[in-house]
């Protein structure tokens, strides 16, 4: 599961602190709790000042070209800019997916799973004994089993 938190707007600190490193949480809680609503706030105040902007320079007068160009190319850079940051967002996923190691698919034989010889940190190795179930019992250095 890439994502475990499903409503992420919601969520406390602590929660992103179980799940992620302490700089990765703290980028997504400010994202989800200041920056992205101040964003859509900004974005609608845009919009409605937009509106009140075109309705009151409104004229009686027919609208000539000149006048039409700047609405047509706001509109227009307004979903270049979407489309771009769609296309940024899913780029960066995608790149992000190529760095995450391939899962191994589980094996179903329990004899595989004994002694299981797993590297953790620098230098440092361990060996995991599991019981008949498949979970792990206990965990001992490598070293004491080969000596």
């Amino acid at each position: 599961m890439k994502e475990p938190i499903i409503d992420a707007s919601g969520t406390t600190l602590q929660q992103y602190l179980q799940h992620h490193a302490r700089g990765k949480a703290v980028r997504r809680y400010l994202w989800y709790r200041l920056a992205r609503p101040l964003l859509v706030a900004c974005i609608w105040v845009a919009a409605a000042f937009y509106i009140y902007w075109c309705v009151a320079s409104a004229g009686s007068t027919e609208f000539a070209l000149r006048e039409v160009i700047p609405d047509a190319l706001t509109i227009l850079w307004i979903g270049m800019a979407l489309t771009v940051w769609t296309l940024a967002r899913r780029f960066g996923t995608s790149v992000s997916n190529l760095k995450q190691p391939a899962r191994v698919a589980p094996i179903s034989t329990l004899d595989l799973a004994k002694d299981v010889v797993l590297s953790v940190g620098t230098g440092r190795r361990l060996v995991a004994f599991h019981d008949e179930d498949g979970l792990i019992s206990h965990v001992a250095p490598l070293q004491q089993e080969l000596a």
